[in-house]
């Protein structure tokens, strides 16, 4: 496999999508295809550089529900750090067969235009078995 940090800080991945690969673009209809979600690797430290989004099942089952808008923050490379609010605003996920703006979900758990990384909570919601 594959993994190249580019000078814009996005990560190149393969189009494969096995447990523990990096969620990105380039796996996401593979992923789709498969049954498979994204989730938060746990193994990212706080000021990861790098897409904390790997392929893999959320541990807490309550929160299955929000494994589009995890997708999306993969395949988008948002969702930790401190992504601008621009990046944000054309992003759409699903939640209980709703779409809703990316930044919306993120505003109604009170995370928006907060750096994801520092809020261990989101973290934990996303976080892989």
């Amino acid at each position: 496999k594959t993994v190249v940090k580019t000078a814009s800080g996005t990560i190149v991945a393969p189009t494969t999508c096995n447990d523990g690969d990096p969620y990105t673009k380039a796996n996401d209809a593979a992923c789709q295809a498969a049954g498979k979600s994204a989730c938060w690797d746990e193994d990212s430290s706080r000021d990861t550089q790098f897409l904390p989004w790997v392929v893999g099942a959320v541990k807490l089952s309550d929160y299955e529900i929000y494994s589009d808008c995890f997708r999306v923050c993969a395949i988008n490379d948002l969702c930790y750090g401190s992504s601008a609010e621009v990046e944000y605003k054309d992003s759409v996920c699903e939640v209980s067969n709703v779409r809703t703006p990316l930044w919306a979900w993120l505003q109604e758990w009170g995370i928006y235009r907060k750096p994801l990384w520092s809020l261990s909570l989101f973290s934990v919601w996303a976080a892989c078995l």
